[in-house]
Order: C-alpha cells, then sequence, then structure tokens
C-alpha cells in the first residue's frame, strides 16, 4: 500500500541560564507553519507534542545534548506516558491547570523516582501547591502577571526551598535586569528569541497497522515476533519506532542495531506504552475520537461476553471482531476491501462481512446493545443464553475500559 507524506511540526523555545547561554529547550505544539497553538484541549496537545518530539523529529533533533522541557497536562501525568522519555534530558512541566490532587501528586513522586525533574508553570502560591513544591525542581514565574512586590517575595520564599526559579515572557531588558536582581537563574521569553518552528514531513502510516498493533499489545502475554512483524511491514511504523529508540538509546547510555534488540530491550512495559501512544493516535488522526471509543468498546464488550456465551476459549477472536467492526469507516474503505490485506481467520472475516456464526452472534448482541434496540437485544440474548442483569454490567466496564484506552 502506498503511503503519503504529511507535514507536521513543533516549535522550541530556549530557555538561558545567567550567562545567556541556551540550558534548554521548551517544546511546544504547533498546529500548522503559523506558529500558533491552535486548537484542542490540554490532554490531545501535550500527547501530540510527545509523540511528534519522540516518533515524528527524534528528542536530539530538537533538543541536541540539552535538557526538553515537556507540557505535561493531567491525563499524560496518571497514565505515566513520561516513561517513554529518557530521565537524565527531561524536565515535566505540569501545566498551570494541573490541580495538586492526590493521584497527581502521587504520579509526580513516580516522575521523580525515576529520575525526572519537576517543573511548576505559570505559578502562583497556593498552599494546595505544598505537596508539589516538597518535590519539584523549578518554578516558573510569568513576569507579565502580578507585582515586582509578589515576583521577589516568591523567589526569596522558594530559594529557601533550593528550588531554582525561572522568569517566563521576559520582553524587555529591564524585565530581564529585574529578574537577575531578584534572584531569578532561568529566563525565557520574546525579548531572547519567540518560539522556532521546526517542520519535517513524515509517511503516513496505514490505519490498518495500528488496529493490529493494537489487538496485539492489548493481548494477555505480548508476541514479541508478531509486533516486530508487523512494524517492519510498514515503513512508517518502523521510522517511527527507530526514532523513539535513537532518544531512548540516547538516554540508555548505548545504541540499538535492530528492531527485534529494540523491542527486546524496551522490555514489556515500555514496549505496551509505546505501541499504545503510536496507535492510537495514528488512529485517531482525521477521524472522530469517538470512532476509536466505539472499537475499543465494542472489542472489550464482546471479549468479556465470551465466557457468557460458551465462546471463552474464543475471547480474543472476539475482541478482534469488536475492534475490526469499525475497520470500514477508519480506512474509508468498504468492509471487505478493509479486511482484505488482514490475516484474519474465516470466522472473523464472516463474523464481520455478514454476521455469521459462531462469533457474528455475539457481534449482533454487541450492536444491537450499542444502538438501543431493545427488541433486537432481547433475541439476540435469547439465543445466547444471556440475560440482561449479566450483560449490562459488562457493557458498563467496557465503555469505562475503552474511554481510558482510548485516551492519547
Amino acid at each position: 500500500m502506498d503511503h503519503k507524506s504529511v507535514e507536521v511540526f513543533v516549535a522550541r523555545q530556549p530557555i538561558f541560564d545567567r550567562q545567556r547561554a541556551v540550558a534548554g529547550y521548551e517544546l511546544l505544539y504547533r498546529s500548522g507553519e503559523s506558529n500558533s497553538v491552535g486548537s484542542g484541549d490540554a490532554d490531545t496537545i501535550t500527547v501530540v507534542s510527545l509523540e511528534r518530539a519522540l516518533l515524528s523529529f527524534g528528542l536530539e533533533t530538537l533538543t541536541g545534548d540539552r535538557d526538553a522541557w515537556i507540557n505535561a497536562s493531567r491525563h499524560m501525568l496518571l497514565h505515566d506516558h513520561w516513561g517513554l522519555l529518557p530521565a537524565p534530558h527531561t524536565v515535566l512541566e505540569l501545566l498551570e491547570t494541573v490541580e495538586p490532587t492526590a493521584d497527581v501528586v502521587a504520579a509526580c513522586h513516580r516522575a521523580k523516582a525515576a529520575g525526572y525533574r519537576l517543573a511548576l508553570d505559570d505559578f502562583v502560591y497556593s498552599a494546595a501547591y505544598e505537596p508539589l513544591l516538597a518535590i519539584a525542581d523549578f518554578v516558573k514565574v510569568d513576569f507579565q502577571a502580578g507585582t515586582e512586590a509578589q515576583r521577589g517575595d516568591l523567589v526569596r520564599d522558594l530559594h529557601r526551598r533550593k528550588l531554582t526559579m525561572l522568569a517566563e515572557k521576559i520582553e524587555t531588558e529591564q524585565e530581564l535586569a529585574t529578574a537577575e536582581r531578584l534572584g531569578y537563574s532561568l529566563f525565557q521569553g520574546y525579548f531572547f528569541c519567540r518560539p522556532q518552528m521546526m517542520k519535517t514531513r513524515e509517511v503516513a502510516p496505514n490505519r490498518v497497522g495500528f488496529l493490529r498493533l493494537l489487538r496485539e499489545v492489548h493481548s494477555p502475554e505480548l508476541d514479541f515476533d508478531a509486533i516486530e512483524s508487523l512494524i517492519e511491514q510498514d515503513v512508517a511504523l518502523s521510522l517511527k519506532l527507530l526514532r523513539f529508540l535513537h532518544t531512548a538509546a540516547f538516554g540508555l547510555g548505548r545504541e540499538i542495531s535492530s528492531i527485534r534488540q529494540a523491542l527486546m530491550t524496551l522490555g514489556e512495559r515500555n514496549l505496551r506504552k509505546w505501541v499504545s501512544l503510536v496507535a492510537v493516535f495514528g488512529l485517531a488522526q482525521g477521524k472522530p475520537a469517538e470512532l476509536i471509543v466505539v472499537a475499543l468498546t465494542r472489542a472489550r464488550f464482546a471479549e468479556l461476553l465470551a465466557p457468557k456465551v460458551g465462546q471463552g476459549d474464543r475471547a480474543t477472536d472476539l475482541f478482534l471482531v469488536g475492534l475490526l467492526s469499525v475497520v470500514d469507516a477508519l480506512t474509508d474503505q468498504s468492509m471487505e476491501t478493509a479486511l482484505a490485506p488482514l490475516a484474519v481467520s474465516d470466522d472473523v472475516r464472516s463474523a464481520l462481512l455478514d454476521g455469521s456464526p459462531p462469533l457474528g452472534d455475539a457481534l449482533h448482541l454487541v450492536l444491537a446493545w450499542e444502538r438501543g434496540q431493545w427488541d433486537e437485544t432481547e433475541r439476540w440474548m435469547r439465543r445466547l443464553g444471556v440475560n440482561e442483569p449479566e450483560v449490562a454490567p459488562i457493557y458498563a466496564d467496557a465503555v469505562l475500559w475503552a474511554e481510558d484506552h482510548a485516551q492519547p
């Protein structure tokens, strides 16, 4: 299958020390050549930035041997996506919208234990932030907000806690001089330079490969041979993995010589995270996010139904049937055309094409329940020997699981 190439963008803004040397780069999401953020929620923007830094450009290309300051949303923190970044060269910058809840503080402790440094962005003191101040390394203060007295009081207080202070949004030489006099150690803003746009072209991966990767990564036991084969068959995925591995090698202090070696070096936990990041992000490109939730809900619902309908030994097949039930919409093809390149069993293929048993019966129930077609639901429950009190909690569990796994 031919792949189109697409342009992707990211911006970086340098962070300077007192000697005017570059101490690091903050990596910023950009939606296009306009050097603007565009629209999008914080969770989506942070994961797209992470994906581009690791998979499209490669972290070394963006930051060299300087630190990468990566914006971290609540979702990124709680799901440990930061674990894909090299700890010695990464500062996790907690967005000001991230509230210091117990689960956020716990995630930050995990990151600190793993060797990452933490920065609090656009910081305004509140007692609620004491648990984060106790483990933070940097505090960024907006020099366009508040008064000089407030900024001075803050730096004096936080210096006593051994925190490094960064003055951001420095726009004039006078503001820089004031920041230096007050005791700030790092500086960022338009006075030095505006964010520098960087762009590259990458091959657009094929959505079928993403679906197959998702299927593999959610198996109880990872099949490294299957994952290696899937990656090697798709040049776009191979390029993304090699870029990521170069970053990983940069952090680990050793080089990777093959995809197989890389997969084994990363280990199961990091491999699952990488596959989930690249697959879910890739599937969602250009498609409604709800479509991904639908696919994963159907997959999990069908999988959980398997033992209830006497097909416990076919649970993984039913997961695949549910996952592929939207493959036509994801690939903009007919179901028959979309399935043609996939090495799926005859049972899976016939269930998707015409609802044939044995797997098609469970799919009928899944679709009827999802669509609220209660007469059809009753008919398929009777045929499969299940009742509503059994099915309802399974569906609820599937929805929660899908919403969690569909997040980038």
